[in-house]
């Protein structure tokens, strides 16, 4: 833990140098795969249609913002909400 000038150890400076650290970190990840929070693409999804007589798999192409960008996924949301992750290989497969 960092300490402050009288020497007692300062757990909200230790906190806020994590916090730069991770941002940081997640930068870094963004320029290397040249992701960036906020932005939007269009990514091939399946599901499972509405229909309980067929149970067809639907692909369709839904337009997601990057929320997070982590070292082995990214995660992406939709306009109604929902949250996917994608491994790095399978959202460079999937976007359009």
């Amino acid at each position: 833990m960092i300490k402050n000038g009288s020497g007692i150890p300062d757990p909200v400076l230790t906190q806020a140098m994590w916090g730069i650290r991770q941002e940081e970190k997640t930068r870094e990840l963004e320029k290397r795969h040249g992701v960036y929070r906020g932005e939007y693409y269009q990514v091939l999804v399946e599901r499972t249609s509405e229909d309980a007589r067929t149970y067809k798999t639907v692909k369709e192409y839904r337009k997601m913002k990057v929320i997070g960008v982590y070292p082995n996924i990214v995660t992406l949301k939709d306009k109604s909400g929902i949250v996917e992750s994608f491994r790095w290989n399978d959202f460079y497969k999937k976007r359009k």
